[in-house]
């Protein structure tokens, strides 16, 4: 009897294999894709799932590996030429008084003293009159040194911008200002790593939405008749029920960045102050493995209260090893065939993840996949 409920379960899934017209995020070209064959239709529906892991690893390469929280906080140095000058003609006015006073000290004579004010007024108006273009000359000068001291270097995953010494021929303003400071991404592994392949999670989503089937008695929540196809949405609902990629992700508040010098600030003697305000957020956490096959099983025998409906775990490990043998049948495949995705093959979500960093796009092309990253949600946790 188990046996007959099991083949018509399988066949009832797989009855709604017809032609449809599916695409795949990261593609430029939105021309659908028209599956004709059941060969055709299953290979779809297993291009899809590894299209939403692919598009999910890349966002959390972007997500987790270049998440920050804080930045650095590094002006121009903004030096006022009024002022600068004014400080060096009272420093030249000051130097030549000193040296002419001295002289009036040790005057004997009311005549020589006249004249030693005398020559004093005379160098210091001929001091005065060359000194613009000194002036000037000191002022690019010491621009140039409080502009550049430093060097970036950038790096990714995570995003952080680490400094050295001496400076590169940038600003610092514009090498720095506003960049991820050091120290708050302690976030660890931000990849997917799955034992299970495409067609092995395209098995077990089959046997989500027949056991989802039995346990709705063939109609959904608010009436309408239960659907047999596999939709994006039944893909993403799948991963979201099921906790397939286990994520934790804490936030921390007011961290001091590792070096203490992310911020600046221009004193009195026009040399620059390097410190922290300890104001900075810190993430940590990690993508944990993928749960196994024998915990996916569970997972989804607890979702759909399959014992209550008749079916233990042998008989859902049968139904999946039925479909997973009727997707290597009509694919035509072997288990060497079997498409992966995260750690196991990166080289797509890469592409997807160097479209989202470049400036001049952005985006992963006609994405229409909903990623879900628990990040926001930590954070919202950590203010309370």
């Amino acid at each position: 009897m188990a046996v007959i409920v099991l083949t018509a379960v399988v066949g009832s899934l797989f009855s709604w294999l017809t032609p449809f017209e599916y695409t795949l995020a990261g593609s430029d070209d939105s021309t659908p894709t028209n599956a004709q064959t059941e060969a055709e239709v299953l290979d779809g529906y297993t291009l899809m799932i590894q299209n939403y892991m692919d598009v999910a690893q890349a966002y959390y390469y972007l997500e987790y590996g270049d998440w920050y929280g804080g930045t650095y906080v590094y002006p121009s140095s903004d030096v006022d030429f009024s002022t600068f000058y004014s400080d060096f003609c009272s420093d030249i006015i000051t130097e030549i008084q000193d040296h002419y006073m001295a002289m009036i000290a040790e005057a004997t004579t009311p005549q020589q003293i006249n004249a030693l004010y005398s020559a004093m007024g005379e160098a210091i108006n001929t001091a005065l009159a060359y000194a613009r273009t000194q002036v000037m000359a000191a002022y690019q000068q010491l621009c140039s040194q409080l502009d550049d001291e430093l060097a970036a270097e950038e790096s990714r995953q995570p995003y952080e911008v680490t400094r050295t010494e001496g400076g590169n021929g940038m600003s610092d303003n514009a090498e720095f200002d506003g960049k991820p400071i050091v120290g708050t991404n302690n976030f660890g592994n931000t990849e997917i790593q799955s034992d299970l392949s495409a067609e092995e999670l395209l098995a077990m989503t089959a046997l989500y939405k027949s056991l989802k089937l039995i346990q709705s008695g063939g109609e959904n929540a608010d009436g309408t008749e239960y659907a047999y196809n596999i939709t994006p949405e039944d893909i993403m609902t799948f991963f979201k029920d099921t906790e397939y990629v286990p994520i934790t992700a804490e936030i921390t508040h007011d961290n001091e960045c590792t070096g203490h010098n992310c911020k600046r600030r221009l004193t009195d003697g026009n040399v620059w102050e390097y410190y922290c305000d300890g104001d900075h957020d810190n993430l940590s956490g990690q993508i944990e493995p993928c749960i196994s096959k024998d915990d996916l099983l569970q997972k989804i025998m607890e979702l759909t209260e399959s014992e209550d409906n008749g079916f233990n775990a042998e008989t859902c490990e049968d139904m999946y090893g039925e479909y997973l043998d009727y997707i290597k049948k009509t694919l035509d495949i072997s288990e060497s065939d079997y498409r992966k995705f995260g750690a196991e093959d990166n080289s797509r979500a890469q592409k997807f993840y160097e479209k989202l960093i470049d400036p001049s796009v952005g985006e992963i092309a006609n994405n229409f996949w909903d990623i879900d990253t628990p990040i926001n949600e930590s954070e919202e946790n950590s203010d309370e």
